[in-house]
């Protein structure tokens, strides 16, 4: 009996933890953001990896996102493409997944218009807690053209 509160003392443990970093990260995200650089790399995705064509990097003030509880709106251009949206609703979601020897929190921002996987400073434990830069990265998955775009965000 004493191992199995002890078993769910524990589970009741790490879902309250998962919880306070969803949120932590939630909060770190709200406010106004300015694109600062912006990586481009086109190619070929093939069943073992993909061939690199082009890769191409932008410095300076390249567009901007503000945050607020529920809604985002953002301007950058990747390209000849901009992108665009005012007030739209966002949502973030955490999950664990492997890497090396061990496992790794991955969050992934998700817009009408947008899935990006969101990475916070330095991509420590507590990196969520009061970040101030962001990477936010999107790629093709499917075997054939391939891009991939990270935006580095820096807080205002």
């Amino acid at each position: 009996m004493r191992t199995l509160l002890f078993l769910i003392s524990g589970i009741f443990f790490f879902t309250a933890c998962d919880k306070i970093n969803l949120n932590n990260a939630e909060d770190s995200l709200e406010g106004d953001w300015q694109v600062v650089r912006m990586e481009q790399t086109i190619g070929e995705r093939v069943e073992l990896g993909v061939q690199v064509d082009s890769f191409l990097e932008f410095t300076g003030q390249l567009g901007a996102f503000s945050f607020q509880e529920e809604v985002v709106s953002y301007t950058f251009s990747v390209g000849d493409s901009v992108y665009q949206a005012m007030a739209i609703p966002w949502t973030l979601t955490r999950e664990k997944r492997s890497e090396g020897f061990g496992r790794v929190e991955q969050y992934t921002l998700s817009t009408p218009e947008l899935v990006a996987r969101c990475e916070f400073g330095d991509q420590t434990s507590d990196a969520e807690q009061n970040a101030t830069q962001v990477l936010l990265i999107w790629q093709t998955e499917a075997i054939g053209a391939y891009e991939m775009v990270t935006l580095y965000l820096e807080k205002e």
